[in-house]
């Protein structure tokens, strides 16, 4: 009973999820032109936690489930917002892309919490190369640039 009590009591304690936006207009997918299929894979895979595009699942209104969801997000765009690319500069372009990459590669990201629940985020082996590849040649066509 008294489980059941602190359950419902802690419900009513804030929890100010990170707020979402549709405005694309700084989103790496059209500030960097990405190819449909590498779109996909990271809108599916990655924008929950790396973008202001985050769409939050019923469990993210229920705590202690919505602390963790919270943190993660706020965590993750930290790091890295695709939905702010256009704001970055060329150096932390690159940086952001090898991170992507050493993070793909290592079976770091998307996260095994995440894609327990997300299985379709789940990246396979070959959406995992596609990722690879294609980091690392944004990262040379950003290096390639004249500023």
């Amino acid at each position: 009973m008294i489980v059941f009590v602190l359950l419902v009591f802690i419900q009513f304690i804030p929890n100010q999820k990170p707020p979402t936006s549709e405005d694309t207009k700084n989103d790496i997918t059209i500030s960097d032109n990405v190819k449909n299929d590498v779109a996909t894979v990271i809108k599916t895979s990655c924008y929950d936690c790396h973008s202001n595009q985050t769409h939050y699942p019923w469990y993210a209104y229920v705590a202690p489930v919505s602390w963790l969801v919270v943190s993660d997000v706020k965590e993750g765009r930290r790091k890295l917002n695709f939905s702010e690319w256009g704001l970055y500069d060329k150096r932390h372009k690159i940086k952001k892309l090898s991170d992507i990459k050493e993070e793909v590669d290592d079976n770091e990201m998307p996260m095994s919490i995440y894609t327990m629940i997300h299985r379709n985020a789940k990246l396979s082996e070959s959406q995992k190369d596609m990722i690879i590849k294609w980091s690392q040649d944004l990262g040379n066509s950003i290096l390639d640039k004249k500023e």
